[in-house]
């Protein structure tokens, strides 16, 4: 079991420590990128000592006895900071945001004393063979109860902040994106379990289910990250984009997708085999990019599939009246310009290609 241990844990601690090295060498030193980086490389220091109490190797390093406390509060307002600066890019530095920082202050105050003590007693103490100072071991297990509970209180509050991002996963939105949720849910979830062997007993089995989950979450994250790269600009974008709809009255949105369903069916802007998203928007007084959001927020597709679906509604009404007409020449009166786009469009929308589908017309 030792050695499952320490592969579980060290591989969570190298993930964590190697995407944040990703993440502070982008090509954009954001905020974004900034608090994200420090909540990985603080995650990672975490599951390294957590890893070595587990193997009982803790007190190879006694100078690092109980710096994980304050440490882990910081993950807290670390990922905190992230998902704001995720959320609203614009979001200010103002001094105010050091108030973050006065809760570890204080648990790294209170434990001063323990950090003082020699080398030498440390690794006793680590080991069992001596106890702690008398003064401290009533207030001990409530300091760890305290610190471990903070960063459990930031993930809550943390989700708000994430709602631009986890509302768009319904319309096929993976990568970073369901990462992140599964990873809040995965670090709270093992929080929690570290907070019951604290309060029900020093249970080794749960305390092993909290490290492999914390693993899991951040090779997740990590899986979503290296396909993606560059998710914080594109999280950044999405955020703006979420903000300028949401602030937009429904009347105001109703209206839009009036107008858009009006071009679309009865203008038969479809028909333009150039027809660009810059195009539509322009008729409907909107910016490009909150177009898109508006076709993504209604039907959870692009511009383009959602053009090309009003195509291909077009082309099977006018199959239905006229079967023996041919199916390529109407395509390219509806707007398709080649054939394989044609064949793959019709056949994302119905199930079938066209072939098949013109014969069940004329069964």
């Amino acid at each position: 079991m030792p050695a499952l241990t320490a592969f579980v844990g060290y591989l969570g601690a190298l993930t964590a420590l190697y995407t944040s090295v990703l993440l502070m060498l982008g090509r954009h030193r954001a905020q974004v990128r900034i608090f994200g980086g420090a909540f990985f490389f603080l995650f990672s220091f975490i599951l390294f000592l957590f890893t070595l109490f587990l193997i009982n190797r803790y007190q190879t390093l006694p100078h690092l006895a109980f710096t994980h406390l304050p440490t882990a509060m910081l993950i807290g307002p670390a990922v905190y900071l992230f998902l704001r600066f995720a959320a609203n890019p614009e979001f200010p530095l103002r001094p105010y945001l050091l108030l973050h920082l006065v809760l570890p202050t204080a648990v790294a105050v209170y434990m001063s004393d323990i950090y003082a003590l020699p080398a030498e007693v440390k690794q006793r103490m680590l080991a069992h063979s001596e106890p702690l100072p008398e003064y401290v071991i009533p207030q001990l297990r409530a300091v760890f109860i305290f610190a471990y509970s903070i960063p459990l209180i930031y993930f809550a509050v943390s989700v708000r902040h994430a709602k631009p991002f986890f509302t768009r996963l319904a319309s096929g939105s993976l990568g970073f994106l369901r990462a992140m949720r599964w990873f809040l849910l995965s670090c709270a979830l093992a929080t929690a379990l570290m907070i019951a062997t604290l309060i029900g007993g020093d249970w080794f089995y749960v305390k092993f289910s909290a490290l492999s989950l914390y693993s899991l979450a951040v090779v997740f994250a990590f899986g979503a990250l290296v396909r993606n790269p560059h998710f914080p600009e594109f999280l950044a974008r999405d955020a703006r984009r979420y903000n300028r709809l949401r602030h937009r009255d429904k009347t105001g949105v109703s209206t839009d997708l009036e107008r858009l369903t009006r071009l679309a069916s009865e203008e038969r802007i479809f028909a333009n085999a150039r027809l660009r998203v810059a195009d539509v928007a322009a008729e409907l007084g909107l910016r490009s990019d909150q177009l898109s959001q508006l076709i993504n927020d209604a039907y959870g597709i692009n511009f383009n599939r959602f053009i090309n679906r009003v195509r291909i509604a077009e082309i099977k009404r006018r199959l239905a009246e006229r079967p023996h007409e041919s199916i390529l020449r109407i395509a390219y009166e509806c707007g398709f310009h080649a054939k394989s786009a044609f064949n793959t469009a019709f056949k994302l929308e119905t199930g079938v290609n066209p072939t098949a589908y013109l014969r069940s017309l004329k069964r």
